[in-house]
């Protein structure tokens, strides 16, 4: 059966701090040690605003690079970018994903409602719009956690007491490379 997951082909994300990309790695390395999470390893870490999406063959990346502009243009003209992101302690979403909880705001919500507007326009107009409420977070691990291991990484994971910021400047779009994973494609910035 072939994997659905490689029919995506560009997400919209936040990139992050190297100091913190460098906390999403070792957490992600002792997922890997101790449960064999291997699943985010081929994502740079980042903050999701839009979900992977297929692009649809009557698009090329060149509009996805020109749609993403336009929405960062609407947040930077609406001053939603940039913004201070604050991360505060790990959580879950059930068994399947382990992440560090991105402290919910207005400026995260906006943006990704003007990214989802920006995109449900023009190249996603025909897609099945989502039902769930955007929730902005940092994977740690996802898809392949072992049943009944959550409890035990959630405890090891609050030791830690992690609270950190950083002023948000930046929206990337992501491209799905020839090995799987996904690189950074485009980097729009103030």
């Amino acid at each position: 059966m072939k994997n659905t997951f490689f029919r995506h082909t560009h997400f919209i994300g936040a990139p992050i701090p190297l100091e913190l990309e460098d906390v999403v790695n070792e957490c992600r390395d002792w997922m890997a040690t101790h449960f064999g999470c291997k699943s985010g390893h081929g994502t740079p870490p980042h903050i999701t605003l839009l979900a992977p999406f297929s692009l649809p063959s009557e698009f090329s990346e060149s509009d996805v690079f020109e749609t993403a502009g336009a929405a960062f243009s609407e947040c930077v003209q609406k001053n939603v970018i940039p913004f201070t992101a604050r991360i505060c302690e790990f959580g879950a979403f059930a068994e399947r994903t382990l992440f560090l909880n991105v402290e919910d705001s207005k400026d995260w919500q906006d943006a990704h409602s003007i990214f989802a507007k920006n995109f449900s326009a023009e190249i996603l107009s025909q897609a099945k719009k989502s039902a769930r409420k955007f929730f902005p977070h940092l994977t740690i691990a996802n898809r392949d956690i072992p049943h009944g291991t959550m409890d035990v990484a959630l405890g090891h994971f609050s030791e830690l007491d992690f609270k950190t910021e950083f002023h948000l400047n930046a929206i990337c779009v992501y491209a799905r490379n020839s090995h799987g994973g996904w690189t950074e494609a485009k980097r729009l910035e103030i």
